[in-house]
């Protein structure tokens, strides 16, 4: 994998959303080390969805832009990735995208980007497992899960964390304000991220006489029954804005509360403990306790507990020595763990090592019979009311937390 490289990251598209942010910042660290990695996606709602960007069209491309039926994008598609060294397909982030895979030439080398710890997730990287060279987690809890509860080959399927560009992020000063300043950063939608809780949080900061500003960063689903249940609360929204907006804004608070139910890794996680703020997160096995380094650099707290949160909130309030110390151990933290350049390096190598495998792909499937597999196709669960989702999810993350 010497010299100049062509690599597709399949799957992806020009968004506000942290997929996005995940390949800007891969390809930042790869061009480093002769790797030019492109966006691809397909059909005339990625295109549409991409036409807010056009920036971005300089290194990437929306294959069949007009076209709805799938067999007809899958076959233009199919034709174009044979334009690529590496086809690294970001796995469910769309279904003709990942399912295109299990229909390339044998001759094209791929591997799957598995970025999420959810069910969902994993029966559809089951699904095309068979037809990829390699598999890359962002998390290790993703590879374990993969190996013990799914087969994989554990000789190719390898944890990778996703990367930032430190310097943007990093703060050197010491943050002197008189008031915590709590941030949230984050899709807002309960499911995953699990915005609920925060104001269950910040009603006991208040019933405590703690005093606080909040900001929460982000729109989603949720957002209006979020600032419902905010009223009255010392919080301020700011909606989407702008990615280079991100560094100041997380420069400008000390604290970073992350109550997630699940995530696949957690990149507004690192990024804010890159900026000095000090994080208050949700244990989340083989995610963030692989980020956070309890009471050293973050505090990591069981899931849904509310209590537990705020003790820590609190403590931080009345020890800012200690407040301050953490932050900036966290930005050490994050310095040595997450940077471009590591996990570009890493990258390279890990599929360097797989190449080396001469591992076999199941032959393509013929494109005149276009279909899903189970693992691609809507379960049970899609069915079932969000609050049976949380709970199920809540009981899986108990379940396993202890082994």
């Amino acid at each position: 994998m010497k010299g100049n490289k062509k690599w597709a990251f399949l799957g992806v598209h020009p968004h506000t959303g942290g997929t996005f942010t995940v390949f800007q910042n891969l390809r930042k660290g790869l061009l480093e080390q002769g790797v030019d990695l492109r966006w691809v996606s397909a059909g005339a709602k990625k295109a549409k969805q991409a036409m807010e960007f056009p920036e971005y069209k300089k290194y990437g491309i929306v294959i069949e832009p007009d076209e709805i039926r799938e067999d007809l994008i899958a076959v233009a598609l199919k034709e174009h990735l044979l334009n690529y060294d590496v086809v690294v397909v970001n796995v469910l982030c769309d279904r003709i995208c990942t399912n295109v895979i299990r229909y390339l030439e044998q001759k094209v080398f791929r591997v799957m980007l598995v970025h999420n710890s959810t069910i969902g997730t994993y029966k559809a990287a089951a699904s095309v497992r068979k037809y990829v060279h390699g598999v890359i987690c962002v998390s290790p809890r993703i590879v374990d899960d993969l190996i013990q509860k799914y087969n994989f080959n554990p000789s190719v399927t390898k944890h990778i964390p996703n990367a930032i560009e430190f310097n943007k992020y990093a703060c050197s000063m010491t943050k002197s304000f008189v008031e915590l300043r709590i941030l949230v950063l984050s899709r807002i939608e309960n499911r995953s991220k699990g915005c609920f809780k925060i104001p269950k949080v910040l009603n006991e900061l208040e019933k405590k006489n703690i005093s606080y500003n909040c900001t929460v960063v982000g729109d989603g689903e949720d957002l209006r029954e979020l600032k419902k249940r905010c009223r009255g609360l010392s919080i301020k929204f700011l909606g989407n804005v702008k990615s280079e907006m991100i560094p100041d804004i997380i420069k400008n608070h000390n604290i970073y509360l992350f109550p997630s139910n699940y995530e696949g890794f957690g990149l507004s996680l690192v990024e804010a403990m890159a900026g000095g703020c000090v994080p208050v997160s949700a244990r989340l096995r083989g995610v963030t306790d692989q980020i956070i380094e309890h009471k050293r650099d973050g505090f990591l707290v069981e899931t849904a507990n509310i209590e537990e949160y705020v003790k820590y909130i609190i403590y931080l309030h009345e020890n800012r020595n200690e407040l301050n110390r953490m932050a900036q151990q966290a930005t050490i933290s994050i310095a040595n763990k997450f940077s471009l350049e590591s996990v570009a390096s890493t990258f390279i190598k890990t599929l360097k090592n797989i190449q080396g495998m001469n591992v076999e792909v199941e032959s393509g499937l013929n494109l005149e019979t276009w279909s899903y597999p189970q693992g691609l196709k809507p379960g049970l669960r899609t069915y079932l009311p969000e609050p049976i989702k949380n709970c199920l999810r809540l009981y899986r993350e108990r379940s396993v937390k202890h082994k």
